[in-house]
């Protein structure tokens, strides 16, 4: 954390926010699931786990790219083709 600033990564999270809950201040998405720090915490999945959900899609993907939600680990059922592995920028 710089003392010279306080959003290192420029996400709009507060860096000493970000380190007292283990995300990275040097990184707009702590977890690198394409999905900014500041979009987990709208959105209410972890910003320091890539798939909250833990249905094998990343939080990025699955709000970006597939509109699945997730929090929601059986979203994907009756679903053949998982999301398209998408570069997503925060």
């Amino acid at each position: 954390m710089s003392p010279l600033t306080r959003d290192m990564d420029g996400d709009g999270v507060d860096d000493g926010y970000e380190t007292g809950r283990g995300m990275n201040p040097s990184n707009a998405a702590s977890d690198s699931d394409f999905l900014g720090d500041r979009d987990e915490l709208t959105y209410g999945t972890n910003p320091s786990i890539a798939d909250t959900d833990g249905d094998g899609e990343s939080d990025g993907a699955e709000i970006k790219g597939c509109g699945t939600d997730p929090l929601v680990p059986d979203d994907f059922s009756g679903r053949i083709l998982a999301c398209d592995p998408v570069d997503y920028t925060p």
